[in-house]
């Protein structure tokens, strides 16, 4: 696999799908974010892990714009910031 292939790891493919967070700051495998429009994808070189900031959709349970930052690793959602 190359640099530029995208591989689906997991979490649902459908839309209208409902966050699982855990405890902030606490990685878990079971945590997935809620389905976003408009959210902004950032890659940190530092970290070298993938970030996915706000959009609209869902939290853990309701609909509306979301200002959230979610860490992925290679097989762990980190869920660093929640606030909407």
């Amino acid at each position: 696999m190359n640099d530029s292939t995208w591989t689906w790891m997991g979490g649902s493919s459908s839309f209208d799908q409902h966050g699982v967070y855990g405890e902030k700051n606490i990685p878990n495998s079971e945590n997935t974010p809620g389905s976003r429009l408009y959210a902004l994808p950032l890659y940190d070189t530092c970290t070298h892990s993938f970030l996915l900031f706000g959009g609209y959709g869902y939290d853990g349970i309701t609909l509306g714009k979301y200002f959230t930052i979610n860490r992925f690793s290679l097989s762990i959602l980190i869920s660093v910031i929640q606030d909407h």
